[in-house]
């Protein structure tokens, strides 16, 4: 063992003398093995440094290229419609899903020029129908639901059409008629009307695609900002270049503008598909004029060669006929003169009626035309169950029309005041009806409304001026019994009922109502402290004569353009009085001229100064 020891100690000693081993390497190969190594570790860490690089690169490339994932279209047009109706602009996944089904079906969504509507179309076969709602209210309001008889009805100048859902046949004035698709349908208690067949009597234009899920509606024919698309582009649900694709765009696709910022446009393609499209990638922008070959119908009217010059005449019998001699006996400058004949007397369309064939023949040797007034002033009559069901339109209509052939009448006046919101659409669709039969008849149709007012802008005065041949202001009862005390009619008021008016209704079509009363007006402090106040109607010539004999004051308003008295009652009440009377009819009457209008009409014969005639004979020209 000790001499093992021994020779393993001989050994390193020799070793370290013969330089055989490791410790006594010589000193230039350690430092070469020590580059090698260095130099293998620095390209291990400049690999790791590329790699991660790439990687960085890669995720940055990533995070700026463009998504190329598209939308179905379905999915896309499941969620405008969801934005439109969904409570709080949120819905679950199972809606999205129902709606997205929906519009692989039957279903189609509806893409307006003002962006997506809520209603769906529905395809019937190869038949496209759209909401009745989405009808009357956007494309032609000349379709209108009769509740009680289930039938749709429209009219043109000279028919009316009866249109039964479900049904190929229908009623044309009477007549039977075939399509070859229902022009209606009803579908899950809703109804739609043929688009097609709204087309045919409507400038719309609408434009759908065998696997579309939605048909665009063009009826707006006014200037548009396009641009056109430079390179082939996407058009984005949102503005975001990693938002989904709902539709490629063509080099040279040309797009309407709804929207544009700086880098971004809000723009609707050709197929009616709304969505984002990079501004850099669109032309300038330019204005088209959209334009559609359409013949308006025509809407034909009966007209005075000069302005008319109306009076109203109040009837509250059958003898009342008998004083027309009287009552005109110093009226001058006056053509028409408007009997109140005939009033609602229930609701079922019947009228009372005091028309005397002998009046007409005496009012026409004058060189007066006789427009026979219809009133609904009776409470025990219901307007809205008038005019809103077709069986008593029709009895109202066929009576009138028949009254006035009897009679030998030139014209009707149609006074159906204080009409609410839900008897308005009805209240129309009669003057539509009646149109047709005063039209074919060769019968001058007017219809008296009130100074337009933010709370009755439902009397559709535009249509109103469409379908009658005058349309008559009643420029009065701007204070009334039961308002704050002040004048019937300020100069203020009726003109600016006038110019508001003229937005809606053509110049020669409008005519000038003016008062021959006023209201003297009484207030009085209650025991709380409070103001009472009431008032009585006066005629024009009495309250006059009444101030004159009683020696009041009267002094000129500049506000109302009339003149005003005020004095105390024997017990202490202030009696306030706004006048009508030669200076203020005056400034009334010109206003006919300034806004050449069609005319005035004057309520009512009897209360008027004798001298007024001669006022609106010299002041209304033409």
């Amino acid at each position: 063992m000790d001499k093992q020891k021994q020779e393993n100690r001989d050994n390193r000693e020799k070793e370290k003398m013969t330089g055989t081993g490791k410790e006594q390497e010589y000193p230039g190969l350690r430092l070469e093995k020590m580059r090698k190594r260095k130099a293998q570790v620095r390209r291990r860490v400049t690999v790791l440094i590329l790699l991660v690089l790439f990687a960085a690169a890669g995720a940055g490339i990533a995070l700026f290229m463009p998504s190329r994932a598209h939308v179905r279209p379905e999915v896309y047009f499941a969620r405008k419609v969801l934005e439109c109706t969904a409570e709080g602009g949120s819905w679950t996944d199972e809606e999205e899903q129902q709606l997205s089904e929906a519009l692989t079906g039957s279903a189609r969504a509806i893409v307006l020029q003002t962006g997506v509507d809520p209603r769906l179309a529905r395809m019937n076969g190869e038949q496209l129908y759209l909401p009745y709602e989405l009808v009357y209210e956007e494309l032609n309001g000349r379709f209108f639901w009769d509740e009680e008889s289930q039938v749709m009805l429209f009219t043109t100048p000279l028919a009316l059409y009866e249109l039964t859902p479900d049904s190929t046949a229908y009623q044309v004035d009477g007549e039977e008629e075939k399509a070859s698709a229902a022009p209606v349908i009803r579908a899950e208690d809703a109804l739609y009307v043929s688009a097609e067949f709204v087309q045919q009597f409507t400038n719309v234009e609408y434009i759908t695609g065998e696997d579309w899920a939605h048909v665009r509606i063009l009826y707006r024919w006014e200037s548009v900002t396009c641009a056109e698309c430079k390179k082939e582009t996407a058009l984005r649900v949102s503005a975001d270049i990693k938002a989904d694709i709902a539709q490629d765009l063509p080099s040279g696709s040309e797009v309407t503008l709804l929207e544009e910022g700086e880098k971004w446009a809000l723009v609707v393609s050709p197929d009616g598909v709304i969505g984002y499209v990079r501004r850099k990638h669109l032309g300038e922008a330019f204005e088209r004029e959209l334009t559609r070959s359409f013949e308006e119908p025509e809407y034909t009217s009966l007209h005075l060669e000069e302005k008319v010059r109306l009076v109203w005449h109040a009837m509250d019998s059958a003898d009342t006929n008998d004083y027309l001699d009287q009552d005109t006996k110093s009226m001058t400058g006056i053509n028409v003169i408007s009997p109140t004949w005939f009033s609602l007397a229930d609701n079922d369309g019947h009228i009372r009626s005091y028309a005397s064939e002998k009046y007409v023949r005496r009012a026409h040797r004058k060189g007066l035309q006789v427009w026979a007034l219809l009133s609904n002033f009776s409470e025990e009559v219901s307007t809205y169950q008038v005019v809103s069901r077709a069986s008593s339109r029709r009895t109202l209509e066929q009576e009138l029309i028949a009254q006035i052939l009897e009679y030998g009448i030139d014209g009707l006046n149609v006074d159906l005041e204080a009409i609410t919101e839900d008897s308005a659409p009805g209240y129309v669709q009669l003057m539509r009806e009646l149109s047709i039969l005063c039209r074919k008849n060769e019968i001058i149709l007017s219809v008296d409304v009130p100074v337009p007012m933010s709370f009755n802008t439902y009397y559709n005065r535009e249509e109103l001026a469409t379908v009658a041949d005058y349309v008559i202001m009643m420029g009065y009862d701007e204070h009334y019994n039961g308002s704050e005390a002040g004048s019937v009619a300020s100069l203020s008021f009726e003109e600016n009922g006038i110019r508001e008016s003229l937005e809606m209704i053509p110049k020669e079509k409008l005519v000038s109502g003016i008062p021959f009363y006023t209201r003297v007006w009484y207030t009085w402090q209650e025991a709380d402290g409070s103001e009472g106040v009431t008032s009585e109607v006066v005629a024009m010539y009495r309250i006059l004569d009444d101030l004159a004999a009683a020696g009041r004051e009267v002094t000129w308003d500049e506000q109302t353009g009339q003149n005003y008295s005020e004095w105390l009652g024997t017990d202490g009440t202030r009696c306030r009085v706004w006048l009508e009377d030669e200076q203020s009819i005056t400034l009334k009457a010109e206003l006919v001229n300034t806004y050449d209008l069609g005319g005035f009409a004057a309520w009512v014969l009897g209360n008027e100064k004798d001298e007024i005639w001669e006022v609106l004979e010299d002041t209304v020209k033409g």
